[in-house]
């Protein structure tokens, strides 16, 4: 039913498949992981988009321990 005229638009159809003739017009889409795309165009031409910001899952790993006092490996104060 449309959302704001309650007509009919379709019945007992669930699925929608695209006819061969409108296949060759539509691009095709890769997902290569990190949230980057590799499309490819009509003509065969690949194109790859990165997000805007990439959002990474925490670490479940503890944070690495700090070197014990007086072993020379620490950072000196920035100022």
């Amino acid at each position: 039913m449309h959302p704001e005229i309650g007509a009919v638009l379709s019945i007992g159809r669930d699925r929608y498949t695209v006819p061969k003739e409108l296949k060759r017009f539509l691009w095709r889409v890769l997902h290569l992981g990190d949230g980057l795309l590799q499309w490819t165009s009509p003509t065969g031409r690949t194109f790859v988009s990165e997000p805007a910001t990439v959002i990474r899952s925490a670490s479940t790993k503890p944070p690495p321990a700090s070197p014990a006092p007086g072993t020379g490996s620490e950072v000196p104060a920035p100022f």
